[in-house]
Protein backbone atom coordinates (compact mmCIF):
# COMPACT_ATOMS: atom_id res chain seq x y z
CA UNK A 1 0.00 0.00 0.00
CA UNK A 2 2.48 2.23 0.59
CA UNK A 3 4.64 1.49 -2.49
CA UNK A 4 1.26 1.93 -4.24
CA UNK A 5 1.02 5.86 -2.33
CA UNK A 6 4.48 6.68 -3.40
CA UNK A 7 4.22 5.87 -6.85
CA UNK A 8 0.83 7.72 -7.37
CA UNK A 9 2.95 10.89 -5.72
CA UNK A 10 5.79 10.71 -8.10
CA UNK A 11 3.66 10.26 -11.07
CA UNK A 12 1.46 13.73 -9.79
CA UNK A 13 5.18 15.70 -9.72
CA UNK A 14 6.16 14.21 -12.68
CA UNK A 15 2.93 15.46 -14.60
CA UNK A 16 3.34 18.69 -12.33
CA UNK A 17 6.41 19.51 -13.85
CA UNK A 18 5.73 18.57 -17.45
CA UNK A 19 2.84 20.99 -16.94
CA UNK A 20 4.87 23.52 -15.46
CA UNK A 21 7.77 22.81 -18.41
CA UNK A 22 5.18 23.94 -21.06
CA UNK A 23 3.73 26.72 -18.94
CA UNK A 24 6.78 28.63 -18.55
CA UNK A 25 8.21 27.74 -22.00
CA UNK A 26 4.54 29.33 -23.54
CA UNK A 27 5.45 32.40 -21.16
CA UNK A 28 8.58 32.72 -22.23
CA UNK A 29 7.80 32.76 -25.72
CA UNK A 30 4.62 35.12 -25.41
CA UNK A 31 7.19 37.70 -23.67
CA UNK A 32 9.30 37.61 -27.03
CA UNK A 33 6.15 37.22 -29.86
CA UNK A 34 7.56 39.83 -31.55
CA UNK A 35 10.66 38.89 -32.31
CA UNK A 36 9.08 35.28 -33.59
CA UNK A 37 8.09 36.67 -36.39
CA UNK A 38 11.18 38.75 -37.46
CA UNK A 39 13.90 37.45 -39.15
CA UNK A 40 17.23 36.82 -36.43
CA UNK A 41 19.77 35.60 -37.85
CA UNK A 42 22.25 38.52 -38.80
CA UNK A 43 24.39 36.04 -40.81
CA UNK A 44 27.12 35.10 -38.40
CA UNK A 45 25.05 31.79 -37.10
CA UNK A 46 24.74 29.31 -39.91
CA UNK A 47 21.39 27.51 -40.36
CA UNK A 48 21.50 23.72 -40.22
CA UNK A 49 18.58 22.25 -41.75
CA UNK A 50 16.20 20.59 -39.24
CA UNK A 51 16.77 16.83 -39.63
CA UNK A 52 14.23 14.22 -38.91
CA UNK A 53 16.51 11.11 -39.30
CA UNK A 54 17.06 12.42 -35.22
CA UNK A 55 13.47 11.49 -34.50
CA UNK A 56 13.18 8.49 -32.02
CA UNK A 57 11.18 5.90 -33.36
CA UNK A 58 11.54 6.62 -36.73
CA UNK A 59 11.99 2.95 -38.02
CA UNK A 60 8.48 2.31 -36.68
CA UNK A 61 7.05 5.22 -38.90
CA UNK A 62 8.65 3.97 -42.37
CA UNK A 63 5.93 4.20 -44.54
CA UNK A 64 5.18 8.43 -43.47
CA UNK A 65 7.86 10.10 -45.58
CA UNK A 66 8.92 12.37 -42.59
CA UNK A 67 10.85 15.27 -44.04
CA UNK A 68 12.53 18.57 -42.36
CA UNK A 69 10.77 21.36 -42.49
CA UNK A 70 13.71 22.70 -45.43
CA UNK A 71 12.78 19.05 -47.43
CA UNK A 72 9.25 20.15 -47.05
CA UNK A 73 9.19 23.42 -48.34
CA UNK A 74 11.04 21.98 -51.27
CA UNK A 75 8.98 19.62 -52.22
CA UNK A 76 6.21 22.23 -52.10
CA UNK A 77 7.80 24.25 -54.36
CA UNK A 78 7.69 21.33 -56.95
CA UNK A 79 4.04 19.65 -56.08
CA UNK A 80 1.89 22.11 -53.47
CA UNK A 81 0.16 20.80 -51.11
CA UNK A 82 -0.73 21.18 -47.58
CA UNK A 83 2.39 20.67 -44.72
CA UNK A 84 1.87 18.69 -41.60
CA UNK A 85 3.89 19.11 -38.77
CA UNK A 86 4.40 16.88 -36.01
CA UNK A 87 5.59 19.00 -33.26
CA UNK A 88 7.22 16.85 -30.60
CA UNK A 89 10.25 16.45 -27.74
CA UNK A 90 12.33 13.68 -27.10
CA UNK A 91 10.72 13.60 -23.86
CA UNK A 92 7.44 13.23 -24.60
CA UNK A 93 5.99 9.88 -23.87
CA UNK A 94 2.71 10.69 -25.77
CA UNK A 95 4.70 11.60 -28.80
CA UNK A 96 6.07 8.18 -28.94
CA UNK A 97 2.87 6.59 -28.55
CA UNK A 98 1.88 8.38 -31.25
CA UNK A 99 4.64 7.34 -33.38
CA UNK A 100 3.74 3.45 -31.97
CA UNK A 101 -0.07 3.52 -32.58
CA UNK A 102 -1.35 6.07 -34.69
CA UNK A 103 1.56 6.62 -37.58
CA UNK A 104 2.07 3.22 -38.14
CA UNK A 105 -1.89 2.73 -39.24
CA UNK A 106 -1.84 1.73 -42.63
CA UNK A 107 -5.05 4.22 -43.37
CA UNK A 108 -3.20 6.94 -41.57
CA UNK A 109 -0.15 6.77 -43.36
CA UNK A 110 -1.66 6.47 -46.82
CA UNK A 111 -3.91 9.43 -46.24
CA UNK A 112 -0.58 11.36 -44.98
CA UNK A 113 0.93 10.49 -48.14
CA UNK A 114 -1.89 11.37 -50.15
CA UNK A 115 -2.43 14.37 -48.84
CA UNK A 116 0.18 16.45 -47.24
CA UNK A 117 4.03 16.64 -46.97
CA UNK A 118 4.96 15.30 -43.32
CA UNK A 119 7.66 16.96 -41.19
CA UNK A 120 8.90 15.77 -37.79
CA UNK A 121 9.90 19.41 -35.92
CA UNK A 122 12.03 18.68 -32.43
CA UNK A 123 10.22 21.55 -31.04
CA UNK A 124 13.73 21.80 -28.60
CA UNK A 125 15.93 21.80 -31.81
CA UNK A 126 18.95 24.24 -30.77
CA UNK A 127 20.00 24.70 -34.44
CA UNK A 128 18.44 27.61 -36.48
CA UNK A 129 16.12 27.14 -39.05
CA UNK A 130 15.01 28.92 -41.80
CA UNK A 131 11.48 28.95 -42.53
CA UNK A 132 9.40 31.44 -45.31
CA UNK A 133 12.31 33.60 -45.11
CA UNK A 134 12.81 33.95 -41.46
CA UNK A 135 15.44 32.17 -39.01
CA UNK A 136 13.78 30.87 -35.96
CA UNK A 137 16.25 30.26 -33.11
CA UNK A 138 16.58 28.45 -30.10
CA UNK A 139 15.32 30.32 -27.00
CA UNK A 140 16.50 29.06 -23.49
CA UNK A 141 14.26 29.31 -20.87
CA UNK A 142 11.89 26.84 -18.62
CA UNK A 143 13.81 23.71 -17.88
CA UNK A 144 14.70 22.89 -21.78
CA UNK A 145 13.75 25.99 -23.97
CA UNK A 146 12.08 25.59 -27.69
CA UNK A 147 12.81 26.57 -30.97
CA UNK A 148 11.26 30.05 -32.01
CA UNK A 149 9.60 27.62 -35.57
CA UNK A 150 7.71 25.36 -32.30
CA UNK A 151 6.14 28.43 -30.85
CA UNK A 152 5.71 29.97 -34.09
CA UNK A 153 3.96 26.61 -35.82
CA UNK A 154 1.81 26.68 -32.10
CA UNK A 155 0.98 30.18 -31.97
CA UNK A 156 2.50 30.19 -28.66
CA UNK A 157 1.15 27.79 -26.87
CA UNK A 158 3.45 24.68 -26.64
CA UNK A 159 2.37 21.56 -25.54
CA UNK A 160 3.33 18.00 -27.03
CA UNK A 161 2.57 16.10 -28.93
CA UNK A 162 0.90 19.18 -30.96
CA UNK A 163 0.22 18.93 -35.36
CA UNK A 164 0.54 22.22 -36.96
CA UNK A 165 -1.31 21.77 -40.37
CA UNK A 166 -0.41 24.72 -42.91
CA UNK A 167 -1.58 25.52 -46.51
CA UNK A 168 0.93 25.21 -49.12
CA UNK A 169 1.62 29.28 -48.99
CA UNK A 170 2.48 28.27 -45.33
CA UNK A 171 -0.52 29.79 -43.42
CA UNK A 172 -2.27 27.90 -40.80
CA UNK A 173 -4.96 25.89 -41.61
CA UNK A 174 -5.40 24.55 -37.65
CA UNK A 175 -3.57 23.03 -35.00
CA UNK A 176 -4.24 19.93 -32.96
CA UNK A 177 -3.60 19.54 -29.59
CA UNK A 178 -2.34 15.65 -27.69
CA UNK A 179 -2.72 11.91 -28.10
CA UNK A 180 -4.82 10.99 -31.23
CA UNK A 181 -5.69 7.60 -32.08
CA UNK A 182 -5.75 7.02 -35.58
CA UNK A 183 -10.07 7.38 -35.99
CA UNK A 184 -8.96 10.65 -34.07
CA UNK A 185 -6.24 11.77 -36.14
CA UNK A 186 -7.78 10.86 -39.25
CA UNK A 187 -10.60 13.35 -38.50
CA UNK A 188 -8.27 15.92 -37.64
CA UNK A 189 -6.38 15.41 -40.73
CA UNK A 190 -9.88 15.35 -42.79
CA UNK A 191 -11.04 18.65 -40.94
CA UNK A 192 -7.54 20.14 -42.04
CA UNK A 193 -8.23 19.45 -45.69
CA UNK A 194 -11.98 20.55 -46.02
CA UNK A 195 -10.24 23.89 -44.52
CA UNK A 196 -7.59 24.14 -47.30
CA UNK A 197 -10.56 23.91 -50.24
Amino acid sequence: MKFTYSLLIVMVMSLLACQNDSKENASSDNAQTSAVQKPVNSGTVPVRPSAPKNVVNNQSTAKVNWMSIEEAVKANEKNPKPILVDVYTDWCGWCKVMDRKTFTNPEVQAFIEENFHAVKFNAEQRDPVEFNGKTYEFVPGGRRGHNRLAAYLLNGRLGYPSFAFLNSDYEHLQITVGYKNPDQFMAEMKKAISKNM
